[in-house]
């Protein structure tokens, strides 16, 4: 494009010089005549082409030095705002009066904030866009993209000595170009200082969500009451399963029993995975079929097996993915041994048989179970309530609760459970994690 416009000018220059020329009925040469007023003219000419060259080259190749001469502000016309000539303009209007400077906004349309500078902002240029409301309960988004939320039903509380109504004194904590609100419904005690941000989120606000403006990094706790005793999950699991666990750096051992349960045709296969928070991969492998690709219904034989992994201080995701050969699960993961005391349950399961599970609820879980097959089954609440409920065969049941602390227990399995918490196989077994914040 800038090549362009320099043979355009080149073009032009020339054309110029021509005419000049022939007006002034040059027939000697510019070296041995006198120089004229419309000589001077043509070779100012040349000479502000020659700036305007060297002002394109530098603002491409040497913007910082350039900087200074290619600046701007940009300012809303307070008396149309909503002029599609002007560089900075709303596509909508939805403005009252304009009083001691300030245009009022009489209305909550949502509406656009159009920026076109005059100069082109080449790769690697940056602008900066200064936007002051007095309205909270007002969100700006760019390019679709949340920048301001509304924090009208939010609380700041890294702020020194704010009381609470209910006569909490916050520690008054506070870290560099990081504030952070808390819903106004949610319930949380005295606030504890913590050398950094995300440990402060996760140690003052576990099990929340976290909606994040400033990169956060990996987030990962220190669990001072980690140690790598041997966790056994006394269940045995059909379709796939999904455990995070918490360990604290070296040798990470892992020891399950696969069996094939060959009700249905095809092979019968676990892939197992070993992710870190990040998602990459640490272990990788398929566990194959025993064997019998049929559909004899003859119960495998059981098969062992145990590994060592070397992994970072970290949590992890242990992922036994089932095969895709059968439209049924067909295989079962049980005896499950992982050398560290914290290990959490996820995501959707399928117990084959009893299991006997704990879970932390810090606000209002929903659970759902549903029978496999033709079987019905009880499960038995304790804790914080106290409920025994059937599930009917063929029928969902929902299962809502409140804050507080639970066991779940049922002797007989076969069970579709689904929610979006977790389960650990004991109380001593729970660990929080940490908040996935959205950016």
């Amino acid at each position: 494009m800038i090549l362009i416009i320099l043979i355009a000018l080149m073009v032009i220059e020339v054309a110029a010089l021509i005419l000049l020329l022939k007006i002034a009925g040059e027939k000697k040469s510019l070296k041995k005549e006198k120089l004229k007023v419309h000589h001077y003219l043509v070779f100012f000419m040349y000479f502000v082409a020659g700036l305007f060259v060297v002002y394109l080259v530098g603002s491409v190749y040497l913007p910082d030095l350039m900087k200074p001469i290619n600046s701007g502000n940009y300012e809303l016309s307070l008396e149309n705002p909503v002029n599609s000539l002007s560089s900075l303009y709303f596509d909508k209007d939805i403005f009252s009066d304009v009083v001691d400077g300030s245009i009022l906004v009489d209305s909550e349309k949502i509406v656009n904030l159009v920026f076109k500078p005059k100069k082109i902002i080449e790769k690697g240029r940056e602008i900066e866009v200064l936007i002051e409301g007095v309205n909270d309960g007002t969100e700006v988004y760019f390019e679709d993209k949340l920048i301001i939320p509304d924090l009208s039903s939010y609380t700041l509380i890294n702020t020194t000595g704010v009381p609470r109504e209910k006569g909490i004194l916050y520690k008054g904590q506070t870290f560099e170009n990081t504030s952070i609100w808390v819903r106004n419904d949610y319930e949380y005690g005295e606030l504890e200082p913590k050398d950094s941000v995300e440990d402060y989120i996760y140690f003052n606000f576990p099990g929340s969500s976290v909606y994040s403006f400033k990169e956060l990094d990996k987030g990962i706790p220190i669990l001072t009451d980690w140690d790598s005793t041997e966790t056994k999950i006394d269940t045995t699991f059909r379709h796939e399963l999904r455990l995070k666990v918490y360990h604290g750096g070296g040798i990470l051992s892992l020891g399950f029993t696969k069996q094939d349960l060959n009700v249905n045709n095809g092979k019968d296969e676990y892939t197992l995975t070993i992710t870190d928070l990040e998602g990459i991969e640490w272990y990788k492998k398929v566990y194959e079929d025993d064997g019998d690709k049929k559909d004899s219904n003859k119960l495998g034989e059981e098969e062992d097996y145990k590994l060592d992994i070397n992994l970072e201080r970290g949590i992890y995701t242990i992922y036994f993915d089932r095969d895709e050969n059968n439209k049924w699960e067909d295989s079962t993961i049980k005896d499950i041994k992982i050398g560290s005391n914290k290990v959490l349950i996820v995501g959707s399961i399928l117990p084959w048989e009893g299991f006997n599970f704990y879970t932390k609820i810090y606000g209002e879980e929903n659970i759902k179970f549903r029978t496999y097959w033709r079987d019905e089954f009880d499960v038995k609440i304790t804790g914080d309530e106290s409920r025994l409920f059937e599930v009917k065969k063929g029928e969902d049941y929902f299962l809502d609760l409140l804050k507080g602390e639970y066991y779940l227990s049922n002797s007989k399995g076969k069970t579709w459970i689904s929610r979006f918490s977790v389960f650990s196989p004991s109380k001593e077994n729970w660990f929080d994690l940490p908040a996935q914040g959205e950016k």
